[in-house]
């Protein structure tokens, strides 16, 4: 079944369609996409298993390990290197054993004191209220639970904590304690800037405000950093050793600067007491170059390094820094010139390559330099993932070839292989429950999302090891993957609401992903944006009406419980004709309704207030077009009413302060609150558009 062509778009001219070598690369970077989702034996779980299983040998070897009688322990062992491992990390483990030695000889000034307990508690704080007394605290097969156990530390209190230790602090914690603290605080932290922040920022009607909240992020993350700073020092001053891993890490944070949109806009209205973004130039850049490590015989990068070093040159938009690094880098040069030698660049940095040649498309030579990216990741790299080739539809719909754009989200995320299987599964789970893997390649969750990377470095790191080229998984679509299709349709004037409508319904009933507050906010820009042009007949105001309230429907939460099942088996055992078929029955249809209820429970749509706002504008903009198209005075009327609607939203939450919006129980009640107001706006226009329906274009008969 050919998913996508029931939906796809009329192809819009692209501006670099004369580009034989593009077209090209994009063509076998498909085919191969083709190729490998047509071979893929399920999720990414199934495929370790298999290359487990079948180069099980190698990996013993290959991995140091001991074949222990227990072969469920060995397969253990083997995932508990694998997510860890990185090839020729040698030098690395070498560190870490130094350091662990050092603390050792250092040991008899190690005391358990009550501040060494405090520290201890934020650093393993469980990421769960307590519960009842004899419930139990996880689930034995619950994988993302299990995963997820330990992880959470709140950030300020485990820094406060650790300061009041005595000073060098490393020096008076446990090796294993110390190796906790890098990884949680310094290593796994993210530093970019929330997305419901930028789109807040950035939609913000004066500009200025929305560069005040990016300036309060930045601060917040300058902080830190500063933090960051200064445990590593720390560590240096109680004289041991950082690991290059830490050492790059520093080096990521020290630069950081945000997207070319998210950085432009902040340095054109910030004012002038707002914090800068860090300079990255080339004289920095060298200085740099000359502290990172770098291997001992080769002297090579770190191939992190040279990441974080071509990251930070993207960011800052240093060209000549990037020349620099694809000439200097082995392997590399053919990104600039015909050369044979190649494979040096990781996956990640191969796609940030190709989001700034697409970014600055239209400087001399770029379009040649995107096509030489593309054929290089597709040549060159072992395996591709879900991340890489949304990068990839991104820049398709960005340089306008939406054609090659919608071919690589069938061929990826809907083959006939892919459709095939999950046919089968559900022929064969008759309760139609997701499985714990397919759950986590959604991704709906932060946890979610960590735990797929972690099953996608365990994958990356056997294939690179056994070199397979037989075994590959299923690629699976999350909400980011339809992001910047809606977004294209959205700012098209030509595109029918109808088939963005069909593009939703792929979204929830083929991908099974709820629509996010973010997606609902491009489709209310949409009706914004077509609201002065008055020869569109479409995206109505009836299509207005109907999203509003598929929006409040995604906003409200459902108590559907295992004791309803109860009472209708009841009633049929009452009634004396329950039956096995109909008793299974009842089951299935129970448990899929729980796991509705509860995947709805998880990703339940939240109502903002900038949501509110961008709504009344999209009625109130969309019914004046009306008007202007119809000269009807009701809707002037009714544009007046919605007009009032809105001052009395705003009076009713115009009470709350930050502070009360940051209170769970205040949060909820506006969130309630919001729900009301959009349904009595919904229920207003509905009932004064039933007089005059035969007025509205576009509109059913």
């Amino acid at each position: 079944m050919n998913i996508i062509r029931r939906y796809s778009t009329r192809i819009i001219q692209s501006p670099i369609k004369f580009s034989p070598s593009l077209n090209v690369a994009i063509e076998s970077f498909i085919d191969r996409v083709k190729f490998e989702q047509s071979k893929s034996c399920g999720p990414v779980l199934k495929a370790i298993d298999l290359l487990v299983d079948t180069h099980y040998d190698v990996l013993i070897k290959r991995l140091g390990l001991k074949d222990i009688s227990n072969p469920y322990d060995t397969r253990q062992a083997i995932y508990d290197k694998l997510s860890k491992y990185q090839i020729s990390n040698t030098i690395e483990q070498e560190v870490l054993a130094r350091r662990h030695e050092l603390q050792q000889q250092n040991k008899n000034t190690l005391t358990i004191s009550k501040k060494y307990q405090r520290f201890i508690k934020e650093l393993y704080s469980p990421n769960k209220p307590s519960r009842f007394l004899f419930e139990s605290e996880s689930k034995d097969f619950d994988i993302v639970k299990n995963a997820q156990k330990f992880t959470h530390h709140h950030q300020l209190r485990l820094y406060q904590s650790y300061m009041q230790l005595p000073s060098p602090a490393p020096l008076y914690m446990t090796a294993e304690d110390l190796n906790t603290l890098i990884e949680k605080f310094v290593m796994n932290v993210q530093i970019h800037m929330p997305h419901s922040v930028l789109r807040g920022a950035l939609s913000q009607q004066n500009p200025e405000i929305g560069a005040g909240y990016l300036a309060n992020k930045l601060r917040d993350r300058q902080e830190y950093v500063s933090m960051c700073s200064k445990i590593l020092q720390d560590i240096k001053s109680a004289g041991l050793p950082l690991t290059e891993n830490e050492q790059i890490r520093f080096a990521l944070l020290s630069f950081y600067r945000d997207n070319k949109r998210v950085s432009d806009f902040y340095e054109k209205y910030r004012n002038e007491n707002d914090p800068e973004y860090p300079k990255f130039n080339f004289e920095i850049y060298k200085e740099l170059v000359n502290s990172l490590p770098r291997h001992p015989k080769s002297g090579d990068f770190n191939k992190h390094a040279f990441g974080v070093l071509m990251f930070h040159a993207i960011r800052h938009d240093q060209w000549e820094i990037i020349q620099d690094l694809l000439k200097t880098n082995p392997g590399s040069t053919d990104i600039l010139c015909d050369d044979d030698t190649r494979h040096k660049i990781s996956l990640r940095t191969g796609s940030m390559l190709l989001e700034y040649f697409e970014v600055n498309i239209d400087r001399p030579g770029n379009v040649e330099y995107l096509a030489r990216v593309l054929d290089y990741i597709t040549q060159g790299y072992r395996f591709i993932n879900h991340a890489l080739v949304n990068r990839v539809i991104t820049m398709l719909i960005n340089t306008g070839k939406m054609e090659y754009a919608e071919r690589l989200l069938k061929e990826a995320y809907f083959s006939p292989n892919q459709l095939e299987q999950q046919q089968q599964q559900e022929q064969e789970n008759q309760y139609s429950i997701e499985s714990p893997e397919e759950k986590v390649a959604r991704q709906l969750s932060k946890e979610d999302r960590n735990l797929d990377t972690e099953w996608n470095i365990i994958y990356r790191n056997l294939k690179l090891i056994t070199q397979d080229t037989t075994v590959f998984y299923n690629l699976s679509v999350t909400s980011r993957t339809f992001y910047n299709l809606i977004e294209h349709y959205c700012n098209q004037k030509d595109t029918s609401f109808s088939r963005l409508k069909l593009m939703l319904k792929i979204i929830t009933d083929h991908a099974k992903l709820p629509i996010y507050t973010n997606i609902y906010q491009l489709i209310y820009d949409g009706f914004i944006l077509r609201s002065n042009d008055p020869d569109i007949s479409d995206w109505t105001i009836q299509d207005l009406l109907e999203l509003t309230t598929q929006l409040i429907g995604e906003s409200e939460s459902s108590a559907q419980t295992m004791e309803d099942t109860q009472k209708t088996i009841t009633q049929l055992l009452h009634a004396g004709r329950v039956s096995m078929r109909e008793f299974n029955d009842v089951l299935r249809s129970s448990l899929q309704e729980q796991e509705k209820n509860k995947r709805k429970e998880k990703t339940r749509v939240p109502i903002r207030h900038s949501m509110m706002l961008t709504i009344f504008q999209a009625f109130e903009n969309t019914i004046w077009r009306y008007l202007q198209t119809t000269g009807d005075n009701r809707y002037k009327e009714i544009l007046n009413m919605v007009e009032g609607h809105q001052h009395e939203y705003l009076r009713a939450v115009d009470f709350w302060t930050v502070e009360d919006r940051r209170n769970p129980y205040v949060r909820e009640r506006s969130t309630a609150t919001r729900r009301v107001y959009l349904l009595e706006l919904v229920q207003m226009v509905s009932q004064a558009l039933d007089g005059g329906r035969r007025t509205i274009p576009g509109s059913a008969e």
